[in-house]
Order: structure tokens, then sequence, then C-alpha cells
């Protein structure tokens, strides 16, 4: 539970420093 916490926190920090990388992982968000 601590990794994937871990990992969420990682991935939301990326994804608001970094449009391009949010975007990747959340091809949703382009389109809308």
């Amino acid at each position: 539970n601590t990794a994937t916490c871990s990992m969420h926190r990682l991935a939301d920090f990326l994804g608001r420093s970094s449009n391009n990388f949010g975007a990747i992982l959340s091809p949703t968000n382009v389109g809308s």
C-alpha cells in the first residue's frame, strides 16, 4: 500500500509538473 501511495503521489506530481507526462497517462484529458 505504501508503494502504491508513493507511486500515485509521484505520478500526480509529475503530471502537474509536466502536462505532457500527464497527457500520456490520461489521453482523455487531451481530448477535452
